[in-house]
Parts: structure tokens; sequence; C-alpha cells
């Protein structure tokens, strides 16, 4: 064949594959599959390759020392780093999820590299060989970084499916870069070799790019070598029989026993070869291996009389563990409801958050599941236009689990569990018969998973009813507390009323026989005026109190927000009880109340509730004793008020109802009218007055006190947290996440 023969020739089929280069990938991402992130890249690219090829064919077919050779030259090479810089985009696209997006640094390097090429091509007096050099330094520069990108994010990925996309890249690159150095430096024979093995690249890239399943390139590998090396071993024995029989062909007796005793030999040694070769790759390339009918006849009966779900989440992942050499592996409860579906992992092998995920029950991943009960890889959450759409914080549970795969448990038809396993420790993804072994183990786990689930049910019923139980005997109790409370309560009112009411009948006995006799003074007039007065005094306080309480019951406390200042409600409150501290040889001390900045509440309700809390202090502090009033900001714009004593303490028992109207602790024998005798009791109305006045601040009050003690005296604690305005704060927040900080953590009281 002549040579302009063979030149047209290889321009027809060069054209041909350069054309492929858009063809095919086109074909691939536009035809047979739906949008992907792959789909810019790989077209860049495909359109440069095709450029770049043309241009490789204008050369050929053009004379060597002609305009238009030298033209198809310079934009060959000028095509060349714009081409490499595209294809470390398309690289670092391939290697990552589909929410990276492109990164398009080395594409514009690229670009600005053969602008360079160009500009040295077509400036007067440089040599050709200048602008090649430049081409091919950055087209070897951007396949580094394309090499060190592969390498460094190989080295770091943890996900088997995804070091599998990222092997089965680097065969591609093998061709692509094979086919660039045929092209560049061979002749035009080889050149056209050359773009057929970049074509093989582009077509194998693509293909990758539609299909998220790929084959398992290291068992490929694995099975190559093995090959290779079989026909290797095949071929030395072939020559060898050669040899021999070139030797002893003298002799047909001699060649007959030669031929026997070799291939005896050969026989013999067979299988030695065969098992050492298959050592030899495993070692190479290492895999998983084992008998899954061994396994799963063993892991049967281990779970044959499981009945506790945490037993059978360990037996489970330690078996998968044991068997697939998984990096991590959990069980995974699933509760569907009407309109909601609950993922709850239970602890298993490694290191994944415990974290409950809830969703609609109309959701992709459970159609899936439920469609022929079919394996979910995370490579399909991440890359499957089923999944495109889920909601971002489902995405985060599934990346953050850090699972390859997850098997569907159904039993009779509902999905009750699902089992997660992690990458294999070789990285390699999983098989058929990883796969196969799986869906087995599932199997064999849905009704031991349903027994559990029925223990577990009928263990939480029976807490819950102890629980009710255990809630009914305590509000039981309280009511017999409450009722005894009231009893006692009208006892203490009859014992309060009466003695007033006695002090007045008598004083106005005296009144009248003493008028009667005429032997009235004025001094004893004033004196007995005076005493009715007290004992009318003290009926109005009773009845004011339960008057008061009433209010609050009903929601109708009248307040009167208005600026004051702590200090100045404290001084309030105490002046009534400092004659009586010095009386029973009390010490007071009050420390913070100057440094809380200025308030805004109900200056006499607020003076109220503190002077309540000083006259429970007083009364229950034996003579001596100190009672402390502290003050102290806290975050968020709430300060806290702190009155402790010296006294005998309060019962645990009473704790609980010791803000309860009508509540009084202590001896109801030893009831005392005093206002400030020690022991001396009340009509238990001042905490409940107390707890209202400061729930209408929109505070909070709890008692703390080791307990009772009227030898040891251990003390209590009365704890107020109050807002600095109170007029702003509409909700009341005990024990909700509307209160500060600092308090949540503290006692929740009553």
């Amino acid at each position: 064949m002549e040579i302009t023969d063979l030149r047209t020739v290889l321009t027809i089929v060069g054209a041909f594959l350069a054309l492929g280069h858009i063809v095919a990938p086109a074909w691939k991402l536009y035809r047979t599959a739906p949008k992907t992130s792959l789909r810019s890249p790989t077209m860049m690219y495909a359109a440069l390759a095709f450029v770049w090829g043309s241009s490789y064919l204008w050369t050929v077919w053009s004379a060597a020392a002609s305009p238009a050779s030298k033209i198809a030259s310079l934009l060959h090479y000028s095509i060349l780093p714009p081409l490499m810089g595209v294809g470390v985009m398309w690289a670092q696209a391939f290697f990552s999820s589909r929410n990276s997006g492109l990164r398009w640094r080395w594409g514009l390097v690229g670009t600005i590299w053969g602008g360079w090429v160009l500009l040295t091509g077509i400036w007067p007096g440089i040599p050709t060989d200048l602008y090649r050099s430049i081409a091919l330094v950055g087209s070897a520069a951007l396949w580094g970084v394309a090499l060190i990108t592969w390498g460094h994010t190989y080295a770091r990925q943890e996900w088997a499916f995804r070091r599998n996309r990222m092997l089965y890249w680097m065969w591609a690159a093998i061709f692509l870069l094979l086919g660039q150095m045929l092209v560049l430096f061979g002749v035009p024979p080889i050149g056209v070799v050359g773009l057929l093995l970049h074509l093989s690249g582009v077509v194998i890239i693509s293909t990758a790019a539609t299909q998220r399943s790929l084959p398992n390139v290291r068992a490929i590998l694995r099975h190559l070598i093995y090959l290779l090396w079989m026909v290797l071993l095949v071929a030395v024995f072939l020559i060898t029989v050669g040899l021999a029989l070139s030797v002893i062909s003298s002799s047909t007796a001699l060649s007959v026993v030669g031929i026997a005793t070799l291939a005896i030999l050969w026989v013999s040694v067979y299988p030695l070869i065969q098992r050492g070769t298959n050592r030899l790759v495993e070692r190479l390339i290492p895999r998983i291996s084992y008998d899954p009918n061994k396994q799963l006849r063993e892991y049967s009966l281990a779970i044959a009389n499981i009945i506790d779900l945490d037993q059978l989440a360990e037996v489970v992942t330690q078996t998968v563990n044991n068997v697939l050499k998984a990096e991590r592996s959990a069980l995974i409860l699933v509760q569907e409801q009407s309109d909601r579906v609950t993922l709850l992992p239970l602890k298993g092998i490694g290191e994944f958050p415990l974290q409950v995920l809830s969703f609609e029950v109309h959701n992709p991943l459970v159609e899936h599941m439920h469609a022929e009960q079919g394996l979910l890889f995370q490579h399909n959450v991440e890359h499957d236009t089923a999944f495109h759409n889920l909601l971002p914080q489902i995405q985060a549970w599934f990346q953050q689990m850090g699972m390859e795969i997850y098997v569907p448990i159904f039993t009779q038809n509902i999905l009750t569990g699902i089992l997660a396993v992690g990458p294999p420790h070789n990285r390699e993804p999983f098989s058929q018969q990883d796969q196969m072994f799986l869906r087995t183990l599932a199997n064999q786990t849905a009704m031991a998973l349903q027994n559990a689930r029925i223990v577990e049910n009928m263990r939480k019923l029976t807490l819950d009813i102890t629980q009710l139980n255990q809630d009914l005997q305590q509000a039981n109790e309280r009511a017999a507390q409450l009722d005894r409370a009231k009893s006692d309560f009208l006892t203490i009112v009859s014992h309060e009323l009466r003695t007033p009411l006695t002090h007045v009948k008598g004083y106005a006995d005296v009144l009248a026989e003493l008028s009667t006799a005429n032997a009235l003074t004025p001094e004893q007039i004033i004196s007995i005026t005076n005493n009715i007065s007290r004992a009318v005094d003290r009926l109005e306080a009773i009845i004011k109190a339960i008057m008061e309480l009433a209010a609050i019951e009903r929601d109708e406390m009248d307040l009167l927000f208005a600026p004051t200042t702590l200090a100045e409600v404290m001084e309030s409150a105490l002046k009534l009880w400092l004659r009586p501290i010095q009386i029973r040889h009390q010490r007071l001390k009050v420390t913070g109340v100057e440094k809380i900045p200025p308030i805004k509440a109900d200056h006499q309700r607020l003076s109220q509730a503190f002077s309540n809390l000083v006259s429970n202090a007083i009364k229950y502090t034996p003579d001596g004793g100190q009672i402390t009033i502290q003050a102290r900001m806290l975050s968020d714009g709430y300060y806290e008020v702190i009155v402790s004593d010296t006294g005998i303490g309060i019962n645990h028992r009473d704790q609980v109802f010791i803000f309860d109207k009508f509540y009084s602790v202590g001896d109801l024998d030893q009831h005392s009218s005093g206002q400030y005798s020690f022991k001396g009791g009340g009509p238990g109305l001042g905490l409940s007055i107390a707890r209202g006045i400061i729930e209408a601040h929109s505070g909070r009050i709890w008692v703390v006190s080791p307990g009772h003690d009227e030898s040891r005296c251990p003390g209590s604690e009365f704890h107020v947290v109050l807002p600095l305005d109170a007029s702003l704060q509409k909700l009341r927040w005990p024990g909700s996440d509307s209160a500060p900080a600092s308090v949540r953590s503290r006692p929740t009281g009553p």
C-alpha cells in the first residue's frame, strides 16, 4: 500500500476515533442516564479531546513542512494543557460525592498554560521545540496533580465503594496516559492506536459516571494476576516438556516414558502450584474468605434462645465482624407508625452515633427497601436520583453512621429492623456472596428480633404498670397528706381565731364591768383598747392571708410593677422582724442585695414574700441561731436570693409538700399562736403565699435541706430566682427551657 493510501486510511480511522470522543460520552450521559455532577466535566473533556485528536489528524494528513501542518501542530500542543486541566477537574468530580460541586481552579490553570503555549508558538523567532516542551511540561505537571490528588484521596478514603471507583478511575487513567503518550511520541500508525486507547479511557469513565455499582476492581486484578501466573507456569511446563522431548526423541520408548513421567509430575504438582498461587495472590491483594453455610449454621444456633435486644444486637454484629471483618456494624430497630418511620440504632461494633432518625413513612428509603426487599447501599443514598430530595438531616445521619450497606429485616412483610454494615478492613466492596450472606443473616435474625421486641415491649409494659402503681400510691399518699393538712388547718385556724376572739371578749367583759362600777381610768381604757386592737389586728391578718391565698389560686392577684431596688424591698421585708430577731438573740446577715441592679416588681407583694420566708426562718431557728440573706446575679437577666438559717431543718418528706396550702410541719399538739416563738406554728399559708407571689413575678422558689434534726440543727435554704424586669416575663418558666442556664440544673422543687 502506498504512503498516501495509508495516510488516508489512518486519517479516516482517526477521524472516527476523534469523533467518538464526543459521541460515546454524550450517548452515555444524555441518552442512557439522568443528569449527574460528572456530565459537565465529562463533556468538556470530551470536546477538548475531540479538538486535540482532530488537530493530530490534521498534522498526519498535511505535508510535514506545510503551514497547515505547523498550525495543526501548534493547536495540538496548545490544547494539551487545557485538556489536562479539565482532566484534573474531571478526576476531582469523579472522586467526590454529588454535593461537592466542581473545582474550576485546575481548568483555569490549564487554560492559562495553553494560552502561554499558543503565544510562544506564534511569537516570531521562537523555536518550534520550545512551545512543545512548554506544553509537555504543563501536561506532565497537571498529570502529577491528578495522580497526587488520587493518592491523597485514596489514602484518606474510608468508603469501600469510593475506593473501588477510584481504582476504576486509575484503570481508565492508564488508558488515557498511554493514549496521550502514543499520540505525542509515536509515528502515525501508533498515534492512531493512541487515539483508540484514549477513547477507551474516556468511555470507561463515562460508563462509570452513569453506573454507581461498578465491578470490583480488586477482584478483577486478583483474577488477572492468578490467570497470568498460571499461564506463565503452564508455559514454563510446556517449554520444559518440549525441551525434554527434543532430548529423548531418538527413542520412542524413552519418549513415552518421559511424557508419562512429566504428566504424572504435573498432575502431582499442579494442586500445590494452584494453592501456592492462590496464597501468593491473596497476599498481594488480600480478600475475605469464609464458608457461608458454616457461619450461618453457627449463627442460627447462637440466636436460638435469645430474647434480649441488646444481646441479639451483640451476637449479630459480632458475627458480621468475625465473618466480613467489617469496621463497624449495628442492628437498627425500625418502628413504622401510620405517618412516620423511626430508626433507632442499638449499640454494636465500632464507633457510630446512637442518634434516632425519624421521617415520613412515604420516603424513598422505605420504598427502596420494600421494593423486592432490596439492599440499600451508601452510594445509592449519595448518587441515585431517587434520593436527591432527601432532607439534609437524613443525608447527614447516613454520613455519620459510616455504614456501607443496609440490609432490611422483614417480619411478615413488615420492616422491623435493619442490619447496617460498615466497610471491611481491606476496603473491598462486598461481593455477591457477601450480599447473599447478609440477606440470609437478616432473614434468620427476623424471628429472633420479633421475639426480642415482644419481650422488650412486655418489659416496658411491666415497668409502665409498676410506675403507674407507684404514681398512684404517691397520689393517694399525697391526697391523704393533703386531707390531713386540711384537717390540721381547720384545727389551727380555729385555734388562731379563737385566741384573739377570747382576748377581745375578755377585755370587753372587763371593760363592761369596770364601766358599770365607774372604776375606769383613762390609763385602763387605753390599755384595754390597745389589747383589743392587737387581737383584732391578728384576726385581720389571718383573714387577709386566707383571702390572699384564694386570690392566688384564682389567679386574681393584682400586681403593680414599678421600678425599685432589691435593697428597698428587703428593707421593707425585714422591718417587722428586727425586734423579734433581737428578742430571740438571733443574728441576721444580709449580703449582696446592694449589688443587684434596679428591678421592676410589685414592691409590696415582693416584700411580703420575703417577709414570709424570714418569718419562717425565725420560727424554726433556735435562740442564738443565725439567719442569712444572700443575693447574687445570674445570667440572662435573672438574680437569686437565698434565705438560709441554722434551724432544725426540714424532713425530705415534708419538702415535697411544704409549699402547699394548709400544710404545716411539726406536731399539731405543740402548736403555738406566737408569731416568732420557737417552732411557733401558723395557719400554714405563709410559704404558699410566698410561692404564689414569686411565681406571679415569673420566678421560682425551692428549698434545700439535709433533713430534720433538732439536736444537730442542719438548717434550711430557700432559693428564690427572679427576673430583673418581672413585667416582661409573660410565661412562667419553672422547669422549662426558658429558665436561665444556671437554674435548669437545680432541683426542680415542688
